[in-house]
C-alpha cells in the first residue's frame, strides 16, 4: 500500500488552501492507495492520522509513505526517530515530492536525515520564541497581540499592524443570540442544538468549542492571553474592560457560574441537585464528593475517588452547613456588588469606555493618570445596586431561613458565591471538617483556609469556624431549624465560649478572633432575638431574591 500524508498547522491555513494544494501536489505526484490530511502542529504526534499512519505501517501494510517535504511529518526530532525505526522494522520506504527518499538504513542516510530534522525542530522552536518575544512587546505597548479571537469579535488594523478588538458587526446578534439561549435553556448539548439548527452553517458548533467560548473574557471587552488547554483558564485577563462588550458583566457571571454548575452536576442524570452538590472536593485528591444517606436517612458527603485514601471516609452533612453559614456573611458585602449589578452598562459608562478606548490607542505616555480616573469612575458606576434586592440578600446571607429553602435553588444560590469547599476526611465522620472555602474570584473575597493554628498569619475567623464545628459535633446540630439552634446548638455554644475567652487570655491565639467570636455569637444568638423583626421584612424581600 501506498499512503500519502499531508499537514498543516493551523485551520487558518486550511481556509487559505494550503492543505489542498498539498493534496493535489501528493496526488499528481503518485498514485496513492490512501490519502492522510491533519491539522496540527507538528512538534507533538498527537494528530489523529498520524497515528492512523504509525498503525498502519506497525501491520506492515505500508510500502512507501509520500509527503510534501519531511517536515510535514513532524518538526520534532525524536519523533521522527521512532517513526524512522518503526519504518526500518517494517520495510516501509518515505520519499518527498522532490524526489529525495528520506533514508535511515544507511549511516550517511541516518546522519543527513537526523540533522534535516534537528533543523526543523530549531527552526520551529526559533520561530515559536521570536513569536512570544514580539507578543510580549506588543502587549506591553498596550496591543491586544493576540493570534485568535473568540465568534463576535474581530480584530482592528492598522495597516500590518494588529491595533484593537472590537465586537464584530457581521456576527454581533448571532453571539448574543448564543449566550441568551444558553442562559434560558440552561444547557449546553440544548443549546448547541439549537444553535445548529437556526444559525447560518459557517456558524455552527461542538459542545466543547461552546464550552470554551462561553466563559472567553473577550465577550465581556477584556484582553486575555495564555489559555490553558486543560483548565480552560487564561494567563492574564485585564481587570477591566478595553473595548466594547458583547456581553454585561452580570450576563458573564452568570454564565460561568452556571457552565461550572452543569459540569459536576451532568451525572445527576435527571435529578435534582442537593445542597452542596459539586461544591465540595476532598483536599487529598482533588475529586468532587459525592451524597452517601446513611440507613438512618442521614445525609454525609464522601470522596467521588475510589483510589483516594479518603474513599471509604465520610463527613455529616451539618457540619459543611455550619461552616458555610459562617463564611457566608464575611462575603455579603462583596457578594452584594456583583450579584446585583445592573444588567447593562449605562450610557455614562459605555461613553467612559470609549474615551479610554481612544485614550490608549494613542500610545502617549503620561496620561496614564487620566485613564486610571476614568477607570476608577466606571467601576463605581457599576457598583451602584438597587437598595432593596441589596436588602434581600444581606438579610439572606445572615439569615437561617437561607438553609430551610429548597435543596436545588440553595445549590443554586450557593454556586453564585462559591468556587470550591474542601473537605478534609478524618477516620471518624465526627472529625472530619471544612479546610478551605474559596468563593468565586468576582466576589474579591480572601479564602478560609486552615493553615497552623500557631502561625502568625493563620486566618482568625477559619479559626474560629474550626471550633464552631466542633460546637456543632457536641451539640449533636441537626441543621438550621430555630428548634434545634435554641435548645442544643447555642447553649452548647455559650459554654464554650467562657472556655475560649479563658484560652485567649493566655495569649494562646491572637486577639482578633476574640472578636470574630463575639461577631458570630452576635450572628447566631442575636437572630433569636430578632426573628420577630426581621422575619415580616424578610418575607417581604424573599421574592426579590428568588426570582
Amino acid at each position: 500500500m501506498r499512503v500519502a500524508y499531508g499537514r498543516v498547522s493551523s485551520t487558518k491555513q486550511v481556509d487559505l488552501g494550503a492543505l489542498e494544494r498539498q493534496e493535489q501536489s501528493l496526488l499528481a505526484e503518485a498514485q496513492a492507495d490512501l490519502v492522510l490530511l491533519d491539522v496540527g502542529s507538528g512538534k507533538t504526534t498527537a494528530r489523529p492520522n498520524y497515528q492512523r499512519l504509525l498503525a498502519l505501517i506497525e501491520q506492515g501494510s505500508v510500502e512507501q509513505v509520500l509527503v510534501a517535504d519531511q517536515d510535514r511529518l513532524n518538526r520534532n526530532l525524536a519523533a521522527d526517530l521512532q517513526l524512522w525505526e518503526l519504518c526500518s522494522t517494517n520495510g516501509t520506504r518515505i520519499t518527498d515530492l522532490h524526489g529525495r527518499e528520506i533514508e535511515f538504513r544507511t549511516a550517511d542516510g541516518e546522519l543527513l536525515s537526523t540533522m534535516v530534522s534537528a533543523l526543523n525542530q530549531h527552526r520551529s522552536k526559533a520561530y515559536g520564541q521570536k513569536t512570544k518575544r514580539g507578543l510580549e512587546e506588543s502587549r506591553k505597548a498596550g496591543m491586544p497581540a493576540v493570534s485568535s479571537v473568540p465568534f463576535g469579535i474581530c480584530k482592528v488594523f492598522n495597516g500590518h499592524q494588529l491595533v484593537a478588538l472590537a465586537v464584530d458587526p457581521a456576527t454581533r446578534h448571532l453571539a448574543q443570540q448564543r449566550v441568551e439561549k444558553f442562559l434560558e435553556i440552561g444547557s449546553i448539548n440544548g443549546t448547541v442544538n439549537w444553535i445548529n439548527q437556526n444559525h447560518p452553517p459557517d456558524c455552527k458548533v461542538e459542545v466543547s468549542g461552546l464550552r470554551r467560548w462561553l466563559i472567553h473574557p473577550n465577550l465581556t471587552g477584556r484582553r486575555c492571553w495564555g489559555r490553558d488547554a486543560k483548565t480552560d483558564a487564561f494567563r492574564f485577563v485585564a481587570a477591566e474592560p478595553t473595548f466594547e462588550a458583547l456581553i454585561s458583566d452580570t450576563q458573564a457571571e452568570r454564565v460561568s457560574a452556571l457552565v461550572a454548575r452543569r459540569r459536576t452536576t451532568k451525572a445527576l442524570a435527571g435529578r435534582k441537585a442537593r445542597s452542596f452538590t459539586g461544591l465540595c472536593r476532598c483536599a487529598d485528591c482533588g475529586t468532587a464528593s459525592v451524597y452517601k444517606p446513611n440507613r438512618n436517612g442521614r445525609h454525609y458527603l464522601k470522596c467521588g475517588n475510589a483510589k483516594c485514601k479518603c474513599a471509604h471516609k465520610y463527613i455529616r452533612e451539618e457540619l459543611v452547613q455550619v461552616a458555610i453559614s459562617l463564611a457566608l456573611p464575611v462575603a455579603a458585602e462583596a457578594a452584594v456588588k456583583i450579584l446585583v449589578r445592573p444588567e447593562q452598562d449605562s450610557p455614562r459608562v459605555k461613553a467612559l469606555l470609549s474615551e479610554i478606548d481612544k485614550i490608549e490607542s494613542l500610545g502617549i505616555s503620561g496620561l496614564e493618570d487620566a485613564i486610571a480616573q476614568k477607570k476608577k469612575e466606571v467601576a463605581e458606576l457599576r457598583a451602584k445596586k438597587a437598595s432593596g434586592t441589596a436588602e434581600a440578600l444581606a438579610l439572606a446571607l445572615t439569615h437561617p431561613k437561607i438553609w430551610i429553602q429548597p435543596e436545588d435553588w440553595l445549590n443554586r444560590y450557593l454556586f453564585s458565591i462559591i468556587d470550591c469547599i474542601h473537605i478534609k476526611y478524618q477516620d471518624s465522620s465526627r472529625d472530619a471538617r471544612v479546610c478551605s472555602i474559596r468563593f468565586r474570584p468576582e466576589i474579591e473575597c480572601s479564602t478560609f483556609e486552615w493553615v497552623d493554628v500557631t502561625a502568625e498569619k493563620q486566618n482568625g475567623f477559619y479559626a474560629f469556624m474550626l471550633m464552631a464545628q466542633q460546637w456543632a459535633v457536641d451539640a449533636k446540630f441537626k441543621g438550621w431549624s430555630w428548634d434545634d439552634l435554641e435548645e442544643g446548638y447555642l447553649p452548647a455554644m455559650r459554654q464554650q465560649l467562657a472556655s475560649l475567652n479563658e484560652f485567649l487570655e493566655e495569649g494562646c491565639l491572637w486577639p482578633e478572633i476574640n472578636a470574630l467570636a463575639d461577631q458570630s455569637r452576635g450572628f447566631l444568638h442575636g437572630r433569636l432575638s430578632q426573628l420577630s423583626k426581621l422575619e415580616p421584612r424578610l418575607n417581604q424581600l424573599w421574592s426579590e431574591l428568588t426570582a
